[in-house]
């Protein structure tokens, strides 16, 4: 599901940003933090503020007082648990809001809600070593394990962009993160993760501040 929301919010990006033109909307790159206190996972890790993930995407919107757009993007890091074992953990989002444009000359606020989708996997390399054939008959050979969870997402958006030329702006942008899970955490075969409490990580109650520059403001 994270690469379907994903794909269609940088699709919203090229509409947005083309079809509208400078005068009504445009788009443009971003790069945003998801602090990792807020970050819940089925192994504890210990995460602090300053452990979260850096997200790298894309946002457009276009519109006349009332935007209408898209955003879409991802992240990962290393992180490691208490004894040593090294993780992967990515976040990936996507979705299409509506916002309310106030325009004060080169300075615009606009705020509104955004609805999409949400992913968070945790993947780790085992049996690094077992690189031989009869290591992959007998079912031990190296590999990758990842599992994910999928949240359908409602967003409250926040966004104040101050234009630099008549044709660029530059953005600083605080996005809510409300979700809830139908699967929870599940393998990549499918399968869920069972011995967690799986209630528990239902809900997704995150935040991401982001800031970019955009064409065609």
């Amino acid at each position: 599901m994270n690469r379907c929301f994903v794909f269609l919010a940088l699709f919203s990006v090229l509409i947005y940003g083309f079809s509208f033109g400078f005068n009504f909307g445009g788009g443009g790159p971003f790069v945003g933090y998801i602090p990792g206190d807020m970050i819940k996972l089925p192994v504890d890790f210990g995460l602090k503020f300053e452990n979260g993930i850096v997200v790298f995407g894309g946002e457009g919107e276009g519109g006349i007082g009332w935007h209408m757009g898209g955003i879409g993007g991802s992240g990962s890091k290393t992180i490691t648990d208490n004894s040593g074992n090294k993780y992967t953990l990515g976040a990936s989002f996507g979705m299409g809001y509506g916002m309310k444009c106030l325009d004060f000359g080169a300075v615009k606020v606009k705020a509104g809600l955004g609805f999409g989708g949400f992913s968070y996997t945790l993947g780790r390399v085992v049996n690094d070593d077992n690189t031989g054939i009869d290591n992959f008959k007998s079912g031990n050979s190296t590999g990758r394990l990842d599992m994910s969870i999928d949240y359908l997402m409602i967003s409250p958006v926040l966004k104040v962009s101050v234009d630099v030329i008549p044709t660029m702006g530059i953005y600083g942008e605080a996005m809510g993160m409300a979700g809830y899970s139908t699967d929870g955490w599940h393998y990549e075969t499918g399968s869920n993760v069972s011995g967690i409490d799986q209630e528990n990580h239902r809900f997704l109650i995150n935040y991401m501040l982001s800031a970019g520059v955009g064409w065609g403001f």
